[in-house]
């Protein structure tokens, strides 16, 4: 009888581990994303979630990339925009982003605040291909368009230097007083 209740006793703790298992594998992107944000943005000093989140997204080695940090204010959201779940407001990012990089060899990583004001863009390229930051930048000012006829959704975009990914913080937190400066909201 107890090998019996000690075996009910078991499955059932397994069971409860299974669950909470798949409830963090389900969440497991919006935890990294929240981490690497926090990290980016200077309130946490753990960079291990910016790490798993490159690692899990962009299949490069170590070293042979670079980061450009740019931050995407949404300063006016239409009305399809606030209409739409989180996970389908990221998708429609992710295709208006995947639209104006266009044939550019460069990867991406969208983390979107929990308030969904302004998400950080984090555009990766392979080392020795700085030179692309120009063109990419002119696609990034047209895309603007694809915001506002899409979406009706105002954005102001903020962009980093080109870094290492060690560097991402340093390189992101001043984007932060750039958006607190446009008190015009333009």
């Amino acid at each position: 009888v107890e090998r019996a209740v000690s075996q009910i006793n078991l499955e059932r703790k397994h069971s409860e581990l299974r669950q909470r298992s798949a409830f963090f594998f389900d969440r497991e992107d919006r935890i990294l994303e929240d981490g690497a944000l926090r990290y980016c943005e200077g309130l946490s000093e753990d960079n291990s979630y910016l790490r798993r989140l490159i690692a899990s997204r962009i299949s490069r080695e170590k070293g042979e990339s670079v980061y450009l940090p740019v931050r995407v204010q949404i300063l006016e959201p239409g009305g399809s925009l606030k209409a739409m779940e989180r996970q389908t407001r990221r998708d429609v990012f992710q295709n208006i982003v995947d639209e104006i990089i266009g044939p550019l060899p460069i990867k991406t990583i969208i983390m979107m605040n929990e308030a969904d004001e302004y998400f950080v863009l984090l555009l990766c390229m392979k080392r020795g291909k700085e030179q692309e930051r120009v063109l990419l930048l002119e696609r990034m000012e047209k895309g603007l368009f694809f915001f506002q006829k899409i979406l009706q959704t105002t954005i102001a975009l903020y962009c980093g230097d080109i870094c290492e990914s060690e560097d991402l913080r340093a390189s992101c937190v001043p984007l932060i007083r750039l958006e607190k400066d446009n008190v015009r909201k333009e």
